[in-house]
């Protein structure tokens, strides 16, 4: 699943990044980062943690599996380390060539964490510490979300403008969404407004691929 959203989590950082340019850079990227629904680590071209959102800094603090070490990340398992390690040796350029970008985390009591090294489309982030890549984990106890879920999680979308959303996704116009949803085709409009901005695609069409790529049932 986390393979699946790579591509969304770096299309969802984009616009948060962006429309967090008109606040305090740590705290915008604080608030970029916490709408995921995985812990999330910004590293930078060192391997060094730059960034992470709460749900990371949870993770972190329980240091089961995975902690943080002098600004770098630490697993108990040393065969596991050294992947690790060789994952965020240059996580930009590693993740380029097709180098091992997953990977598994074993814990003492829980179930294993799935980690993914997610490379940022953007260039490097100097506001952000040079930030190259994500380190996505997934903690596999929690329930994975419906499409309408994660829609709201990556891009902020409100329970009817993610409704919105899926019913367009289904092949309905807006004004056929405007009935199901019972409102005015004007306020329907509104919706399909914000859910185009929101998500930064430009047609209704490239609206319905991304939603139709994105997992949960």
């Amino acid at each position: 699943m986390l393979e699946i959203l790579m591509p969304h989590l770096q299309r969802a950082l984009t616009l948060h990044l962006q429309m967090a340019q008109m606040e305090a850079r740590a705290e915008g990227m604080g608030s970029a980062l916490d709408v995921f629904g995985h812990a999330v680590f910004g590293v930078n071209g060192e391997g060094r943690v730059v960034a992470a959102n709460r749900a990371a800094e949870e993770m972190a603090r329980s240091r089961d599996g995975l902690k943080v070490v002098e600004g770098r990340l630490e697993v108990e398992d040393a065969g596991e380390q050294r992947k690790l390690e060789e994952m965020l040796e240059r996580p930009g350029l590693m993740a380029k060539v097709g180098a091992r970008r997953s990977m598994r985390v074993s814990r003492r009591l829980e179930a294993p964490l799935s980690m993914v090294l997610v490379p940022l489309p953007l260039g490097r982030l100097t506001d952000y510490g040079r930030m190259e890549a994500l380190v996505v984990v997934n903690d596999p106890k929690l329930r994975a979300g419906s499409r309408a879920e994660v829609l709201r999680q990556l891009y902020r979308l409100t329970p009817t403008e993610a409704r919105m959303a899926d019913l367009i996704a289904q092949g309905n116009e807006v004004r056929e969404a405007a009935t199901t949803m019972r409102t005015t085709l004007e306020t329907a409009r509104f919706h399909m407004k914000r859910v185009l901005e929101k998500t930064g695609a430009r047609r209704q069409a490239e609206l319905v691929r991304l939603v139709m790529s994105l997992p949960g049932c």
